[in-house]
């Protein structure tokens, strides 16, 4: 439960913080800003999720 709640914080902080950031970045293209968040906030929620898995693989 934890684990869900941790990918939801994850997902939603770092998909406002994009949008906006990205809105301007990228001229204000909501299409591509959309686009270029869920990118980032799948390789955000991979990186955090990685570390636990590698772990109990090698360990």
């Amino acid at each position: 439960m934890l684990l869900i709640a941790l990918f939801l914080s994850i997902f939603v902080i770092f998909f406002m913080l994009s949008m906006v950031a990205n809105y301007f970045i990228l001229g204000r293209n909501l299409k591509k800003t959309i686009l270029v968040s869920l990118l980032m906030t799948i390789i955000a929620i991979f990186s955090h999720v990685s570390p636990m898995i590698m772990y109990q693989w090698f360990f």
